[in-house]
């Protein structure tokens, strides 16, 4: 089968910090993030900033159903995902991917009501915060491909953010590169009028992400060093 890599840094020393509790747990190790999947399957849930992300989507309608999954798009010099300051005590995360085997894609945004720092150790205030669609805490959207960006109409979302770590990277020389990893779930159900004008349903579960954020320009945090 097919072998997608999506991220390749090989042998950087790693401490991670676990931000829980009043003394924190140090491990160090050496660390491969590289993370290899099979044609259309999903990363594993993590928590130590491998910038991965993946969800399964179902599409179905009274005539017929589609399966899929959605995974991040990785790239070195691009952001795949962002968190940006939108308006006072608005957040956005942004996370920028593809469905299927062919690379379709699909961009996947939560606006959500949140106070944050203007640093990276601002991301640690979202642990342990969900927000759902309900009484208005969350607004999602999806964009599922330009034909059908205008008919897709988003029912319900959670976002739940479950664990943050400070990650230090040493690639010798004394030289460290630290950032901020955010991992964490979501699901979305939306609907929509598919090809034939019938209406379809869209469900997008078992989302998980494990983020890895390097910089913040005063408004938006990104995972692109």
């Amino acid at each position: 089968m097919k072998k997608i890599l999506l991220t390749v840094r090989l042998s950087l020393y790693l401490t991670a910090f676990v931000l829980a509790g009043c003394k924190p747990n140090v491990e160090e190790t050496w660390f491969d993030n590289t993370v290899t999947l099979l044609e259309d399957e999903l990363p594993k849930y993590t928590e130590y900033g491998y910038n991965t992300a993946g969800a399964k989507i179902v599409t179905s309608s009274k005539d017929w159903v589609f399966n899929q999954n959605w995974t991040l798009y990785s790239s070195y010099n691009t952001p795949s995902a962002r968190i940006s300051k939108k308006a006072p005590g608005l957040l956005q995360f942004a996370m920028i991917g593809q469905k299927g085997i062919y690379g379709e894609k699909m961009d996947l945004l939560f606006d959500f009501p949140a106070e944050i720092s203007d640093s990276l150790s601002g991301l640690y205030a979202l642990v342990n915060q969900k927000f759902t669609s309900q009484h208005h805490l969350l607004e999602t959207h999806l964009s599922y491909g330009e034909d059908l960006a205008n008919t897709l109409t988003v029912t319900s979302g959670l976002l739940f953010f479950t664990r943050s770590r400070r990650i230090i990277y040493s690639a010798g020389n004394n030289k460290e590169v630290e950032g901020v990893s955010l991992s964490g779930t979501f699901e979305v159900t939306a609907t929509m009028v598919d090809e034939m004008d019938n209406d379809a349903n869209v469900t997008v579960s078992s989302g998980r992400f494990d983020i890895l954020f390097w910089k913040f320009n005063g408004v938006e945090f990104t995972n692109v060093l």
